[in-house]
């Protein structure tokens, strides 16, 4: 099953479209560099297992 599919797109150095499409690879690129350091967002691992109650060792000698 696929939920996305985004084909590649591939320009000619020699149509006039090359242009059009550097210029606004160039500009995303900017976007991106931009948006990485203006983010909040910091890598780090997380646990993603939520384990049941952790139970708890009783001695019971001592209430007896």
């Amino acid at each position: 099953m696929t939920l996305m599919f985004i084909p590649g797109t591939v320009v000619s150095s020699e149509t006039e479209e090359f242009s059009i499409t550097e210029k606004r690879t160039k500009a995303y690129k900017e976007l991106c560099d931009k948006k990485v350091s203006s983010d909040a967002f910091q890598e780090h691992g997380s646990q993603t297992m939520n384990l049941t109650q952790k139970t708890r060792e009783i001695d019971y000698q001592g209430y007896q």
